[in-house]
């Protein structure tokens, strides 16, 4: 096991005193606040937010999780800090990152400084009450975090130092990328319910054009921030050798080409139809399971596994095709399926 092994005191005592005092029926509910920072909740929300809700503001969320988990990555592979149970044994870890691998292997867990459930929990929830401006996110987008941090610290994952960074760099990548960007949260697609005069109908056309225009700009800048995170970040591909590093610069690459893709070829609308909503989700995830399943199957699972720049790699190309598909892609089946799905339901009606 490589990595270095720095920590205070207090922190060791402080994590041996929460596992030996809290019962484990207590210790098992905060260790399942750790999920509100984990991949598969990340990947129904941002789908929700994408695929049904609101185009642009899925964008803008997307956005804010990928730079943070590129960075937040990098970092670890920079000061590629043990996590707390690999050099206290007084510690247990209650929840692995990778629960199929062996815990002491540390390139299936990843390094510790900073915390990701910390900073992509910060990334995530911030960036959707910041966007949305509602009351009750914005309390969520603090309260979250400091659950999922409390329960990495609990399960044995992280220092409180780890955590403390992981809310820092989670903060910096959120209000950098508002100071640049500000989001534009309002509907992709508009339904009216009353015919419109037609002085309501030139307002309401001037104000679309303004809106579209200020969404170009807003997305060109999206792009150009997401390729110089690319560039600034690519050093990595050449020494990080931790396995998340390269899932979220080859997420972020698809995602940028996705991104491009979708805005020139595809340019699909959101959906308020409950069941619709719900057939894209569920096809989604079903393709996501499928692409990280089918991509695998030229590789042996011993190269997969193994530690090496060529698996890091390929690592990376697979998790670049994943973000196209999904992001770029799947959306063109959409009005299809849409048409199916009406022509069916107006049949049985």
């Amino acid at each position: 096991m490589h990595g270095t092994v720095f920590f205070f005191d207090w922190e060791v005592s402080l994590m041996e005193w929460l596992q030996n005092s809290l019962h484990p029926s207590v210790l098992r509910i905060v260790s399942a606040f750790s999920f509100f920072g984990e991949e598969l909740l990340m990947i129904f929300i941002v789908g929700f937010l994408y695929w049904c809700y609101n185009k642009r503001l899925g964008k803008y969320v997307a956005l804010n999780l990928l730079i943070a988990g590129v960075c937040m990555s990098f970092i670890k592979n920079i000061f590629v800090r043990r996590r707390p149970y690999f050099d206290n044994k007084k510690i247990q870890m209650l929840r692995p990152v990778d629960p199929t691998a062996d815990i002491y292997d540390i390139t299936s867990q990843g390094f510790s400084f900073p915390s990701g459930h910390s900073t992509l929990s910060v990334s995530l929830f911030g960036a959707i009450a910041i966007a949305t401006k509602t009351k009750i996110l914005k309390v969520l987008a603090v309260l979250l975090p400091l659950l999922v941090g409390f329960s990495r610290i609990l399960v044995g994952a992280h220092y409180p130092t780890d955590v403390l960074a992981g809310y820092a760099l989670g903060s910096l990548v959120l209000f950098t990328i508002f100071a640049l960007m500000p989001p534009v949260p309002t509907p992709c697609h508009t339904e009216p319910s009353i015919q419109a005069t037609d002085t309501n109908a030139k307002s309401t056309d001037t104000y679309d054009r303004a809106e579209i225009n200020h969404s170009k700009k807003t997305l060109r800048r999206e792009q150009i921030l997401a390729i110089a995170c690319l560039g600034i970040f690519s050093c990595g591909l050449f020494f990080c050798n931790s396995a998340d590093y390269f899932s979220a610069y080859g997420l972020l690459l698809g995602y940028c080409c996705a991104s491009f893709f979708e805005e020139h070829f595809v340019k699909f609308t959101n959906t308020s139809n409950i069941p619709i909503i719900v057939m894209r989700l569920l096809l989604g995830g079903i393709l996501y399971l499928a692409l990280n399943y089918c991509l695998k199957l030229p590789f042996s699972p011993e190269f997969l596994a193994s530690a090496t720049r060529q698996a890091f790699l390929i690592r990376a190309c697979r998790y670049t095709i994943i973000a196209f598909v999904e992001f770029g892609l799947y959306p063109l089946a959409f009005k299809p399926l849409d048409k199916i799905y009406n022509q069916f339901f107006t049949r049985t009606k």
